[in-house]
């Protein structure tokens, strides 16, 4: 009977500590501004035409959040351009190459892309 209960732990304790984590991927050095960029892996949400995600990322600096900006990167007819939530109104900009965010995420959603010079196609 001690066996048995001693297996009843140990797979309820299995269970509960076995459940997904949630990560903040460092993926970039701001300089100019001296932030860490981290990129929050479980909101990298792409869809089924593989041309556009939308990603939250983390700004941090000396170990202190500074704010968390979601961005909405899309295929704007042969490059790649971005818009987030810090920027005003409908404005949005191409997106220049390398950028460290876009990056990590087309690899994480397993898509492919073209770097053009200072562009992604």
């Amino acid at each position: 009977m001690k066996k048995y209960f001693v297996a009843i732990i140990a797979f309820v304790a299995f269970a509960f500590c076995n459940v997904a984590v949630a990560k903040d991927v460092w993926v970039d050095r701001g300089q100019s501004e001296n932030t860490d960029i981290y990129v929050m892996d479980e909101t990298i949400n792409g869809n089924n035409m593989r041309d556009g995600f939308t990603v939250s990322v983390k700004e941090v600096r000396n170990s202190r959040l500074l704010r968390i900006v979601k961005w909405d990167i899309y295929d704007g007819g042969g490059m790649w351009r971005y818009s987030t939530d810090t920027m005003s109104g409908d404005h949005d900009a191409v997106l220049m190459a390398p950028n460290q965010i876009f990056e990590f995420c087309m690899k994480r959603l397993g898509w492919t892309y073209q770097r053009d010079g200072m562009y992604y196609r």
